[in-house]
């Protein structure tokens, strides 16, 4: 069985209860049929004799008698019993004889002729009779005439009656009982083997793809919501997914071998140009190595946020998940980036206290982290301190002075009844509309002359852990007025429920 096909199996399991249920059927009207039988003989046999009651007159004289042409006449005694023609004496096996009361036969059949004599009559009652090998049924009905009392009307039946008839029905239903399985199975092979069609198609479609590199074939169903069109959309939609990571994967290693060969090719040209110089200075040596150092560390970052990115799109599972106090986390990643970017940016927070975030909180750090990495990087306005935004706070007294650009960053945590807002703004340059669609890219950066500021991949990890908390994020931007990130959260109640 494990090697047949699915039409053949399905196909054999219709034979088997096909057979099952015939059989069955065929054994319990064998079984019922002798009732049966005996039911309709006996209703035959009481409907005969008590139609023959009405069938006998008693006439007076013989003059009386011949003007009934359409009758039968038996002379009893001093009188006539006319018989009318419709008299059923023998039908379906059923005979009836008139008989006197010492159970002579006056008239009609008389099937238990040898023991008839010895049977006494009983109105309205059925009995059973031996007459050599068979055994008879009979019925008695009483008749009372005028001018001659009481006659009886036998009726009797031999009790195998139809048991023939029966019998050929089963031997010839016996024999075309394999004919009609076959017929049955042949035309279930047919219809099984019309219904499997699209997986067929399907099997072929999932062949092609496992022996060449087509991921985009897709199997054409048509209009229908039946099983099997069900089953192509869920392959559809399974193989849509396929050919999307592939073609990220793809994109990702080709991103990838881009972004680390300028890193790659700085470092080899700087270590060939000192290698090539006989008489390299203390002072050249230093900056080949810090050239080096900071290309090396360029690519550790981006290595970093590589593996980031990768765990947390493949097996962001490893991540535990639990009630997050969102409050107390924007706060604490605040005041570690207030910590290490003294001289680089000015913080303002509005953080309303109490939020909770169902979620893991090293990877909601990892994401108002780069939030602020970014707006670190990118939000410099060239402005003085002095143009601080109002009630921010600056991160340390040496952040802007009149000649180095500060950036202005406003973090701001928020919850409505649908939905938790974190915000992250700053007052930089700007992004411009036509990139705007492209900025959450991994790699991707609006200006390319700042290639070696980011690993390009922090708004891509930023979307990716906003995608696993059920969330999402936005932005707002204009050239010349800074940029603002949304990122959206469910609620922590709407999560547990």
């Amino acid at each position: 069985m494990k090697h047949l096909t699915i039409r053949t199996k399905i196909t054999l399991w219709f034979i088997v209860i096909l057979t099952v249920i015939v059989g069955l059927s065929y054994a319990m009207f064998w079984f019922s049929s002798e009732s049966v039988l005996r039911n309709m003989v006996l209703s035959d046999l009481q409907d005969t004799v008590d139609y023959n009651v009405d069938q006998v007159v008693c006439r007076r004289s013989a003059k009386a008698a011949k003007k009934h042409m359409d009758s039968r006449f038996v002379k009893y005694g001093d009188v006539y019993l006319q018989i009318d023609d419709d008299f059923i004496e023998l039908m379906s096996g059923v005979g009836t004889g008139l008989f006197d009361p010492d159970g002579n036969l006056i008239w009609g059949e008389d099937l238990i002729s040898d023991v008839s004599a010895q049977v006494p009559f009983k109105n309205r009652q059925l009995g059973t009779v031996t007459s050599g090998p068979d055994t008879f049924l009979i019925y008695d009905r009483k008749l009372k005439l005028d001018d001659v009392g009481v006659l009886w009307l036998r009726g009797s039946v031999d009790r195998e009656q139809r048991q023939e008839e029966i019998s050929l029905v089963f031997r010839f239903s016996l024999f075309l009982l394999p004919l009609l399985i076959l017929l049955a199975a042949a035309s279930g092979y047919l219809i099984i083997k019309r219904s499997l069609k699209p997986i067929n198609r399907m099997v072929e479609a999932a062949g092609s793809i496992s022996t060449g590199s087509d991921l985009k074939r897709r199997i054409d169903m048509g209009e229908g919501k039946n099983e099997i069109q069900q089953l192509a959309g869920s392959f559809n939609g399974m193989m849509q997914r396929l050919d999307e990571a592939f073609e990220s994967e793809k994109q990702f290693t080709s991103d990838v071998s881009h972004e680390l060969r300028t890193p790659m090719a700085a470092i080899m040209a700087q270590c060939e140009l000192a290698l090539d110089q006989e008489d390299l200075t203390a002072e050249e040596a230093k900056k080949a190595l810090e050239l080096i150092h900071r290309q090396g560390g360029r690519m550790n970052d981006m290595i970093s946020d590589m593996l980031t990115y990768s765990r947390i799109d493949r097996k962001h599972e490893s991540y535990p998940f639990g009630p997050v106090d969102l409050s107390a986390l924007t706060d604490e990643v605040c005041a570690e980036f207030v910590a290490f970017h003294s001289k680089e940016a000015v913080l303002e927070t509005v953080v309303d206290s109490g939020i909770e975030a169902w979620g893991s909180d090293i990877l909601l750090d990892r994401l108002l982290t780069n939030l602020l990495e970014n707006a670190a990087r990118y939000g410099r306005s060239g402005a003085s301190s002095e143009d601080a935004p109002g009630g921010a706070t600056e991160a340390a007294s040496g952040c802007a002075t009149e000649t180095a650009a500060c950036a202005r960053i406003r973090v701001s945590l928020t919850k409505t009844d649908d939905e938790i807002r974190l915000c992250v703004e700053d007052q930089g340059m700007g992004i411009p509309e036509e990139h705007q669609k492209r900025i959450f890219d991994r790699f991707y950066q609006v200006d390319p002359s700042r290639n070696g500021e980011g690993s390009g991949l922090g708004l891509a990890i930023v979307k990716e852990i906003a995608r696993i908390h059920n969330g999402s994020i936005s932005l707002r931007s204009a050239p010349g007025e800074g940029s603002a990130f949304t990122v959206s959260l469910p609620v922590f109640s709407d999560v547990q429920a």
